[in-house]
């Protein structure tokens, strides 16, 4: 794992300052477990987990010693092979997800409009208040 390690660290090195970081590698040997070798076995954890933790190991230090300081993100993909999914369940999550995103943008929109209101009406209170305690001075 050595090699590997330093194989990666080599390649987010010549990649530059990383932003975004998308650990998307992963291997399956098909087979029920109690017929597969436990090489196999071993090798698809080497590569689906230990390859996951190599990748962040090698490109955290320079993600968080960037020049800019902004935010980074790391994106941990798993494979289908760990997931069931259904026709249905897939579909019904990709059709909600469009009026979601609409509803959400809308929320958000109307309560930055409604907290501005608040804050004007609080402030036009704020300097009525200062005024009528000057006038009293």
């Amino acid at each position: 794992m050595c090699v590997i390690f330093g194989a990666v660290k080599k390649a987010v090195e010549e990649a530059g300052e990383i932003d975004v970081l998308v650990c998307n590698q992963g291997v399956f040997v098909p087979g029920e477990l109690e017929t597969q070798e436990m090489e196999e076995v071993k090798c698809m954890i080497d590569v689906n987990l230990g390859g996951t933790f190599h990748l962040i190991k090698a490109a955290l230090p320079g993600m968080k010693n960037r020049k800019d300081r902004e935010p980074a993100s790391i994106a941990i993909m798993s494979s289908q092979a760990g997931q069931v999914m259904y026709d249905a369940v897939t579909y019904n999550h990709s059709s909600v997800a469009g009026p979601r995103s609409y509803l959400m943008a809308f929320v958000e929109v109307n309560a930055a409009g409604i907290l501005r209101i608040a804050a004007l009406c609080f402030q036009w209170n704020w300097y009525g208040s200062i005024e009528k305690w000057h006038a009293q001075k």
